[in-house]
């Protein structure tokens, strides 16, 4: 749909198009791609235009459907990002988590008639505690405890 009507964004109108799986053609990124997978092809875009003018980015689904050296990799550029911006990032993997320069957790807590959520900011040692939660789960361990340390130490 063309319009001849300026308003804040300008008159001209953009969309993307991707190709992600092998073998296929290109399509509108709308259409095909994930919420993480929007998020990672966001993330490219910015680390390309990393000097724009927007000082605040946010990241969320950034690791759907990845795990292991991707979520390394992809951790890896979000924390080059973040030299440049200010990142918020919502992840559930600890080699993203592990990365970052202040980790934030996000919670709820249920009482009589609702559920609220809130955000506690983590010092070091509860920041190791939940990367080692985020490894081994509900159970935290010796091991997931010196795994954790190992993750953000190479971080």
């Amino acid at each position: 749909e063309k319009s001849n009507i300026y308003n804040d964004s300008g008159l001209d109108k953009c969309e993307f198009y991707a190709i992600t799986n092998k073998g296929e053609k290109f399509k509108p990124l709308k259409e095909i791609a994930s919420g993480g997978e929007i998020s990672r092809i966001m993330l490219a875009i910015n680390l390309v235009i990393q000097r724009s003018s927007n000082n605040t980015l946010i990241f969320d689904e950034v690791d759907s459907g990845i795990s292991g050296a991707t979520a390394s990799n992809i951790g890896d550029l979000l924390n080059k990002l973040s030299s440049f911006k200010q990142l918020i990032i919502v992840t559930h993997l600890p080699q993203i988590a592990s990365k970052s320069d202040f980790h934030l957790f996000a919670y709820k807590i249920k009482d009589e008639e609702r559920v609220k959520s809130s955000i506690k900011i983590l010092d070091n040692n509860h920041h190791e505690l939940e990367i080692a939660r985020m490894l081994s789960g509900k159970n935290v361990t010796d091991c997931s405890i010196k795994q954790a340390k190992e993750i953000i130490s190479n971080g």
